[in-house]
């Protein structure tokens, strides 16, 4: 372990918490839109109005994260390797090669998710499972990656340029709203597709950390996102997205929580 890394929080990342709030605030006006007119009478869909809110549920999830990532990197002191994000809900608990991080402080001082009956963490972040547009998609929990990298959001090379990602799946929908709340293209009306895309599979290749003699940071190369061949180019340079995940057969969301 290399105590004296700096740790590289890019610019872009530190702007998600600003770009949300006004995500936020388009969102409630269009709400607001829509139930006047449903009361004059014209057309609202209930349902549209859930998918927005609940889009807004998991991009709010994930500004507590990224804030919960980056306190502890730059306050508590921690390496990015110590971070844990094991809790005792998620379906692979306490298993190597998964959330399970032998490098985390015991203490739980580096740990993600407040741990139930064991205690407090100092991130303090509540685990909880994705909304029913996420359930209904085949999510049974949000992911956080180390095999990922989305171009133009940092070094776009190497293990030292991989991201830390949160993914979801989502229903159609709600990919094509993320995509229009964030300004990615969704072609011919369908959001941006590939075999090369976040993903939403748990697995010892692609959770994080993923440790071995080579890296010490916890990511491995997958490849980047709008860059790599067979990878959607409309979601480079944009910190959260959604495609469709031709491998998976699944429209993921992503939000990244640390670029690298």
């Amino acid at each position: 372990m290399n105590s004296a890394r700096k740790i590289n929080i890019q610019p872009n990342a530190q702007g998600n918490i600003l770009f949300l709030i006004l995500i936020a605030l388009g969102t409630l006006a269009s709400l607001t839109f829509g139930v006047v007119q449903s009361q004059k009478g014209g057309n609202f869909s209930n349902q549209n109005a859930d998918t927005s809110i609940q889009v807004n549920e998991i991009l709010a999830y994930g500004v507590q994260i990224e804030q919960a990532v980056r306190q502890l990197l730059t306050q508590n002191g921690c390496e990015i390797v110590q971070l844990s994000f094991d809790h005792p809900d998620s379906s692979v608990f306490n298993q190597t090669n998964f959330y399970l991080n032998p490098n985390a402080p015991t203490d739980l001082s580096c740990h993600v998710f407040n741990q139930g009956a064991s205690g407090f963490s100092a991130g303090g972040v509540n685990w909880l499972f994705p909304p029913q547009i996420a359930i209904d998609a085949g999510a049974v929990e949000y992911i956080f990656r180390a095999n990922r990298g989305v171009a133009n959001i940092g070094t776009d090379t190497g293990n030292e340029g991989l991201d830390l990602l949160m993914t979801v799946a989502v229903s159609r929908e709600a990919c094509l709203l993320v995509n229009k709340k964030t300004g990615i293209d969704n072609p011919a009306g369908e959001p941006p597709s590939g075999a090369m895309s976040a993903g939403n599979t748990l697995g010892s290749t692609t959770t994080f950390p993923i440790l071995n003699a080579t890296n010490s940071e916890g990511f491995v190369a997958g490849g980047f996102i709008g860059l790599d061949a067979g990878s959607p180019t409309q979601v480079a340079g944009f910190p959260i997205g959604c495609t469709f995940d031709t491998d998976g057969n699944r429209y993921v969301m992503y939000y990244t929580l640390l670029a690298r």
